[in-house]
């Protein structure tokens, strides 16, 4: 529910629907998710980015 919560939230707020009717434990709960989901993004970037082209320690040389 929360996952599914955290991908709707940006519409579901431009659209005025959810607009504070959430808890705040209930909001933080989604910025976690979100943020999470973030993390492993940008870890799933960088590790292509390594096997592309080395790790970013030999790039800097």
């Amino acid at each position: 529910m929360v996952e599914v919560l955290a991908a709707l939230s940006p519409v579901l707020l431009a659209l005025g629907i959810v607009g504070g009717r959430l808890s705040i434990t209930l909001q933080q709960r989604i910025v976690r998710v979100r943020q999470e989901r973030h993390r492993l993004l940008l870890r799933t970037w960088q590790d292509e980015l390594e096997r592309r082209e080395g790790c970013r320690f030999c790039r800097e040389l």
